[in-house]
Formats: structure tokens, sequence, C-alpha cells
């Protein structure tokens, strides 16, 4: 929390295996006032000097998942884009990069219904994404970068399901 009460994610970034950091910076979501310890994780990707960053943007309204980059490796950040603005809630974003592709997910609540877990790609570098794709129930999506394309595994009610997505497949278009 900063001297203003806000509870807002930030980001350091360290160019020498951690022996030291850069000035934290604010990841680009609007600012979040909250009088509490919110729990909601910043997820990155780096591609060269851009650094991607994805979190629940408490302060946005409406309130939901998002996702904004850096271009000057991490000394500032664009602001966020939401990723799912349609959705009743959205959270739990993760962010990868596979040949040139951004690729977020996260979980979503539509219209009071039970979570399920979406995916949207962007090919200009995260200024704009896809429509997103429901892959179906399920919550909290992790996704991993992998020979040939990305490993998206999810929580769905007690057990964790997995997907392979080859780089060409029709979901990452």
């Amino acid at each position: 929390m900063d001297a203003e009460g806000r509870r807002d994610s930030t980001v350091a970034i360290s160019s020498d295996r951690g022996k030291s950091f850069q000035p934290r910076v604010h990841w680009g979501g609007a600012h979040w006032k909250i009088e509490a310890c919110p729990l909601k994780p910043t997820a990155l990707a780096v591609d060269g000097s851009t650094i991607y960053a994805a979190a629940f943007d408490g302060g946005a309204q409406p309130q939901g998942a998002s996702l904004s980059r850096s271009l000057d490796g991490g000394r500032s950040f664009e602001p966020a884009v939401a990723l799912h603005p349609g959705a009743g809630v959205s959270d739990a974003p993760v962010v990868a990069v596979l040949a040139g592709k951004v690729v977020a997910a996260w979980h979503a609540k539509l219209e009071g219904g039970e979570r399920h877990v979406f995916l949207a790609t962007s090919v200009d570098r995260g200024k704009s994404f896809a429509r997103p794709v429901d892959l179906g129930a399920g919550m909290y999506p992790v996704l991993a970068v992998r020979a040939g394309g990305l490993q998206l595994a999810w929580q769905q009610g007690d057990a964790i399901l997995s997907r392979f997505v080859a780089a060409g497949d029709p979901l990452l278009r």
C-alpha cells in the first residue's frame, strides 16, 4: 500500500539475476483504494524489451482482468486494457508470448453463472485482443510456453485439467 492508500500492483525489473532491481513501477491499471488485502497476483511475460503484466484491475470501472505492457524494459507501463469488459466478473489473468502473439487466459462469470476459462490473443503486441474464446467451466488458469505451443491448465471442481495448444491451433489466431 502506498502513502495514499492505494493497493496497486507494481513491477521491479532486475538485469543482474536479482542482485539489484530498478525502482518499482505501477503496472498500468487504475489506482485501487481498498481497506483490505486483496491477494491478487500479477502475471508477467517478457518478449525482448517488452514486458506484459496481467492482473485484476480493481480500480477500473468495471473491475476485471486486464493487461498492460511496457515497451521500455519495465521503466513505465501503458494504461491497462480490459480483457473481458462484458463479463460480470473476470479475474486471475495470466499471460504468455508465443511466436510474437500475446496470449492471455483468465476466468470469468457471465450473467451470474459458473466460472469459465477464457483465452484471447493479440497480434499487435498487446494493444488490443481478439474476442475471448470460452474454453468451458473452470477457474484459475495457468499458461506455459513449450516446444510448438502452449500448455494451458486450470482447475475444474476438484480436478486439474490440462490442454496443449499447438502454435497453429485456431484458438491462437
